[in-house]
């Protein structure tokens, strides 16, 4: 885990980080009408997904994930039903003299914890009076920004290498986590072993997250329910 850190240390200055934490959508085939709740795998943006919560380091290998979700809840949501958020401290290393205490990045969808750090809102910055004081929230919000994309980038690879997730998975709900699992454990097995996908910063990016602006990626580049499954990542 300390060599995680220094991962991200390297990247933007963030000493004590640990990963970057962020759901994604899965597509799936239409559950049965049968199904229970079937209508809560209808996502916002009205296809029918699993989810997946999933934590990286700053290679875009998985330490965590949470899988199964309806596509329906939020990432907060999913976040508060994992080992992660019930035994958080058992996730992390004990504090050092150097590093006080180490966390997470994650994007506004989640809550400021102790082990949990998220960008100031708009509201917090625009009501900040002392122009020193803005500045250097934007800039923590700027760096912490540019440092979460590896999450980004590690579901666009997963995508990418998995084209069944990226199209949608055709086997039944009931396998669907099962699936997703597996490409996960063979996705960190790829990068163990130097199998470093060749990442595309407009064809491979992770579509189902929004996110909007590649050119900005490129250049960041350059620097209890049913089916649901919860695993520390391991090789």
């Amino acid at each position: 885990m300390r060599s995680v850190c220094k991962g991200f240390e390297q990247l933007r200055g963030f000493k004590g980080c640990c990963g970057c934490i962020d759901g994604s959508f899965v597509k799936i085939r239409a559950p049965h009408l049968a199904a229970t709740h079937s209508a809560d795998y209808n996502t916002y943006k009205k296809f029918y997904a699993i989810q997946i919560l999933a934590v990286c380091t700053a290679n875009f290998m998985f330490t965590f994930v949470f899988t199964g979700a309806p596509g329906s809840r939020s990432d907060s949501w999913l976040l508060r039903r994992t080992s992660l958020w019930n035994y958080w401290n058992q996730y992390f290393p004990a504090a050092t003299p150097d590093v006080p205490y180490f966390y997470l990045l994650g994007d506004g969808g989640f809550k400021l914890r102790e082990w949990l750090v998220v960008p100031f809102t708009k509201k917090q910055l625009f009501n900040t009076a002392d122009p020193e004081l803005l500045r250097r929230r934007k800039a923590f919000t700027r760096d912490q920004t540019s440092t979460r994309v590896c999450i980004e980038i590690a579901f666009g690879i997963l995508k990418a290498r998995w084209l069944c997730l990226r199209h949608g998975l055709q086997c039944t709900l009931g396998h669907a986590s099962l699936t997703l699992d597996a490409c996960v454990v063979l996705h960190n097995v790829c990068i163990a072993r130097n199998d470093i996908w060749a990442y595309n910063h407009v064809d491979d990016r992770d579509v189902d997250i929004g996110f909007n602006d590649p050119t900005w990626l490129h250049r960041h580049l350059r620097v209890g329910m049913t089916g649901v499954r919860s695993a520390r990542v391991t090789i």
